[in-house]
């Protein structure tokens, strides 16, 4: 792999008042837009391929350096190619000074009315613009920037030919040539003309059924040609078909090769290893290492990925979240091999009654250390407390890192406190100010722009620009300031069917020196 020097920008370093350090996530949708509803089938959901909502997309899409919004929006079942559309919207804070969304979609030339899952924002033809990767329920499609925040589909011209339910683009250089790979993850083998049987009955209810009982699908890895176009290998040969629902490329042990995590829905989890001196077939080594299932061996239903530092080792860790009745899982790795320790943090008991779709660990109040917030909700309308020991309307959960351990808080007003059915989301700094803020994106609902109001007495936040760095994706970084170290991982496609935008936040004492290493592939230097 390349060794490059990467130059970042400090985009905000942020003072704080002489008050408690506290975590604060405000809702101002209504202030700064967009106005949008999500589509996905019909309201309350009726079949599975209606429950896993919209995605949300955060990246520079007009080149202006603020970040702007797009959303995978769905359609309905009785016409899956003819939905509202996505949508494309420009933040206008650098030209106005105020953080808003104005939809751009028709200018932007995007005419996507395909049932969307996801979209992944990167430079994939290889001339230094952001294109986008759209998912879909139905052939993908591939969107190129002209620069400008304008897009030309050239799925064709690309050689990108993936038909079927996807769920996600990881992309990554997986083959180690210097551009960008993609691994798909995808879902059901579903038929709108022919849907399987609609309700199973579950803890004496009826209720959506799958994804169990109906066809999984086999992953597609897209090798990039570095000409524009993409041939897809026979790389994911003897890797079984499964429901996956998120996928990262990760450098997990360190040794500048990246390997694919890939959360599978209720089937064992894989940790796919590309081996450098064979033909190009994965080997899944998912059970070996301890990334196939939790502790007691129990296959789970994974939605969203978090990759963290939680031991402070320099490995990435990783949480999942999965459904009701069972916990969000923590695998703590030394680089080779993973083990649960989903309970000695105190992560699992909170998360029992939720079924958690996306989470991220990131540091919330500027203590240094990264925190957790998960956004829940239920698949089946008619779930209650009484008959699933869970409800359909859940709240996000936000568990506060103390020490070795996580403590759940509770809200009582505010954004954080409202029950709904979430599902997608991606985080950036929206509005500059030195910490990282959230859009969400509701199964059937609103958008929501959700500003972070962190405040600490005596630390800033500091937010390190990659949007030039394409291959830092699945890396580390770290920083060092008084002694202090801190580890991230420039993972933005983790959120269930969301992309972040290309930023790692830090946290610093307000009066510590800062300097910023790289782990022997990225060499960071300040300006």
């Amino acid at each position: 792999m390349i060794r490059l020097a990467t130059f970042f920008t400090l985009l905000a370093i942020i003072g704080c008042d002489e008050q408690s350090p506290q975590i604060a996530l405000v809702d101002v949708t209504h202030r700064t837009g967009p106005i949008f509803v999500t589509t996905s089938g019909s309201t309350p959901p009726r079949s599975i391929v209606e429950v896993n909502g919209p995605g949300v997309c955060l990246f520079d899409a007009d080149g202006d350096g603020d970040i702007d919004l797009f959303i995978a929006n769905g359609a309905t079942v009785d016409d899956p190619e003819n939905g509202p559309g996505s949508r494309l919207f420009r933040n206008t804070l650098r030209e106005t000074g105020t953080l808003t969304f104005v939809d751009m979609t028709e200018d932007a030339g995007i005419e996507l009315r395909r049932w969307a899952t996801s979209a992944t924002a990167v430079d994939l033809t290889g001339d230094d613009e952001v294109d986008l990767y759209v998912t879909c329920i139905g052939p993908d499609v591939l969107l190129r920037n002209d620069g400008h925040g304008h897009f030309t589909d050239i799925t064709a011209a690309a050689g990108i030919d993936v038909p079927g339910w996807s769920t996600c683009a990881a992309p990554g250089d997986i083959d180690c040539d210097g551009d960008l790979d993609l691994y798909i993850a995808r879902y059901i083998d579903w038929d709108f003309s022919s849907p399987p049987p609609p309700t199973v009955t579950f803890r004496g209810e009826q209720v959506i059924a799958g994804p169990a009982g109906l066809p999984p699908q086999t992953d597609v890895l897209l090798i990039n040609n570095g000409d524009g176009t993409f041939r897809d290998i026979d790389a994911t040969a003897g890797i079984p078909p499964a429901f996956g629902l998120n996928a990262v490329m990760l450098d997990v042990d360190g040794d500048m090769q990246l390997e694919v995590l890939v959360g599978n829905d209720g089937m064992s989890n894989n940790l796919l290893v590309l081996p450098k001196t064979h033909a190009p077939r994965f080997r899944d080594e998912a059970k070996s290492r301890g990334f196939a299932t939790n502790m007691s061996g129990a296959e789970q239903a994974t939605m969203g990925l978090a990759v963290g530092d939680i031991d402070q080792s320099g490995t990435p860790d990783i949480i999942s979240t999965n459904f009701s009745s069972d916990t969000n899982t923590l695998l703590i790795t030394d680089g080779a091999y993973f083990v649960d320790r989903t309970n000695v943090v105190g992560l699992g008991p909170p998360t029992r009654s939720l079924l958690g779709w996306t989470t991220r660990l990131l540091d919330l109040d500027h203590d240094g250390d990264e925190d957790l917030i998960t956004l829940n909700g239920h698949v089946y309308p008619n779930a209650t407390q009484d008959t699933m020991a869970s409800q359909w309307r859940q709240p996000a959960l936000v568990q506060r890192r103390d020490g070795d351990r996580f403590t759940s808080i509770a809200f009582d007003h505010g954004w954080l406190s409202q029950r709904r059915v979430d599902r997608s989301a991606a985080f950036g700094d929206l509005d500059e100010d030195g910490d990282l803020d959230l859009i969400t994106a509701e199964l059937n609902g609103p958008v929501r722009v959700i500003e972070n109001r962190a405040e600490h007495p005596t630390r800033r936040g500091i937010v390190l620009d990659l949007s030039n760095e394409p291959l830092s994706i699945g890396h580390r970084f770290t920083i060092k300031a008084g002694g202090e170290i801190q580890h991230r991982w420039h993972t933005p496609g983790t959120d269930f069917q969301g992309w972040s935008a290309p930023q790692i936040h830090f946290s610093i004492d307000s009066a510590g020196d800062l300097s910023v290493d790289g782990t022997g592939t990225y060499v960071i230097s300040s300006p």
